[in-house]
C-alpha cells in the first residue's frame, strides 16, 4: 500500500541539517539541500545507493559514527524507502537523536507488521488493509494504531453481522 507523505520543509532555526536519503527520497532531499545552499545554511547529504540499502548492516557502522559526531543543533532528515526508514530511525535514536531532532519520511510501498488482536501473533510484511491472520485465520482490519514496542500495527478482528458470509 503506497502511503502518501507530506513533503517536509526545513525546520526553522537549526544550526545544521543532515539528510540521509536513497533513490526514492532523493528528489525531496535534493530540493531541501538546495534550499539550505540558497540560504547559506550548513548541511550534509548522504546518499544510500541501492547496493548499500540491500546490505544495511555493513553501512550501519559508518552511519553510526557519522551520527555520533554531529553537534547539538543538527536536525536530521531521513528520506528513504519504508524498508530502510525504521532501521535508520533506530540507529539515529541510538546515536542520540531524539524524535524532536529528526523528520522521517518513507517512500514507496509500505509493508506493515500486523499484530493479531485474537491470537497475539505477528503477521509480517503486509500490504493490504484487510488480511487473514496466518496463525488463527481470523479476518483482520489493519488499523493505523502503531506500537513502537512491537513495531507493528493493530489488526482488529472483523466481526460480521447476521446474514453476512
Amino acid at each position: 500500500m503506497d502511503i502518501p507523505q507530506k513533503v517536509p520543509t526545513l525546520e526553522a532555526n537549526k544550526r545544521k541539517y543532515l539528510f540521509i536519503t536513497d533513490e526514492l527520497g532523493s528528489s525531496t532531499a535534493f530540493s531541501l539541500s538546495r534550499s539550505c545552499a540558497a540560504e547559506d545554511i550548513p548541511f550534509e547529504l548522504h546518499y544510500l545507493s541501492h547496493e548499500n540499502c540491500q546490505n544495511l548492516n555493513s553501512l550501519k557502522k559508518s552511519l553510526e559514527e557519522n551520527l555520533c559526531k554531529q553537534r547539538m543543533g543538527t536536525y536530521l532528515y531521513i528520506l528513504t524507502s519504508w524498508d530502510t526508514l525504521e532501521p535508520l530511525s533506530q540507529l539515529a535514536e541510538k546515536s542520540g537523536f531524539s524524535a524532536s531532532e529528526m523528520a522521517k519520511v518513507g517512500f514507496g510501498e509500505k509493508k506493515k507488521n500486523v499484530y493479531c488482536s485474537c491470537c497475539q501473533q505477528l503477521n509480517k510484511h503486509i500490504t493490504e488493509s484487510v488480511i487473514a491472520c496466518v496463525y488463527c485465520g481470523h479476518e483482520l482490519h489493519v488499523s493505523e494504531h502503531y506500537s513502537r514496542r512491537l513495531n507493528a500495527y493493530l489488526g482488529s478482528v472483523v466481526i460480521k453481522g447476521k446474514g453476512s458470509r
